[in-house]
């Protein structure tokens, strides 16, 4: 069993070879658990603002709660410019802000 499915850290070496092992569902199941956590430690060690960190982050996920303007106008400008494919919740959001649903 290879050393990252028992937790273990990796070598920079073995990376490469991790990712070809991977099958896509493999993949996309790593990238939904780490990226969020791994774009927040990129963010804080650039020392940006806490406000950026969260427009930033708006781009990929909103909240479950306290939605804001801002945040929501970064998420349509992400849905809008294909960073992610959700035309329901694009119309959902565009309604929400009082813009025209397409």
């Amino acid at each position: 069993m290879p050393a990252w499915r028992n937790g273990d850290s990796l070598r920079n070496t073995e990376i490469p070879q991790l990712w070809q092992q991977l099958e896509d569902s493999e993949l996309d199941a790593l990238l939904q658990r780490f990226a969020p956590e791994f774009g927040n430690r990129i963010k804080i060690n650039l020392k940006l603002p806490f406000l950026i960190r969260e427009l930033i982050g708006a781009l990929f996920k909103l909240p479950q709660s306290s939605l804001r303007k801002d945040r929501v106008i970064m998420r349509i400008a992400a849905l809008e410019t294909g960073l992610d494919d959700d035309p329901i919740q694009l119309s959902q959001l565009r309604q929400w802000v009082g813009l025209p649903v397409t």
